[in-house]
């Protein structure tokens, strides 16, 4: 049995080892990784376009409070890749994320009959940056 207990904590020292390896390798990823965005947003350049996140704008949705639906306005530059409108309640529990497609001024239309009375927030992100955030109401 001792010797059982002493090889299972030599397999558990060794398994240590590897988990300390690989979150000093993810924390060394993760640093180049956010070196790279810093360098993509303040050089993102598209056909000689510079563009930056300052570019990007979303809209209160109108009507606020409302019941029955909404439409949230919001403006997309070229030089952006992928961009959602991600709905979420109160607590930060994701509801809907709703994809946008291509750049330029656009609309959403939020059907208020499936969701609750309430408080909730809508974030535009654009190549997986949150770039704002409003608050709308759902009034029944």
């Amino acid at each position: 049995a001792v010797q059982e207990l002493s090889k299972k904590n030599e397999e558990l020292e060794k398994k240590a080892v590897k988990v300390d390896e690989l979150e000093k390798e993810n924390t060394d990823i993760k640093a180049r990784l956010e070196k790279l965005e810093a360098l993509l947003t303040s050089a993102n350049l598209v056909n000689g376009t510079s563009t930056s996140l300052s570019d990007i704008s979303l809209e209160q949705n109108n009507p606020n409070p409302y019941s029955n639906a909404t439409i949230i306005a919001y403006n997309i530059p070229v030089g952006f890749k992928r961009a959602q409108l991600v709905i979420r309640d109160a607590g930060g529990k994701t509801l809907k994320a709703i994809s946008l497609g291509g750049a330029g001024k656009g609309s959403v239309k939020v059907d208020g009959t499936l969701l609750s009375s309430g408080t909730y927030n809508y974030s535009l992100v654009v190549d997986g940056k949150i770039v704002s955030t409003r608050k709308m109401i759902v009034i029944k």
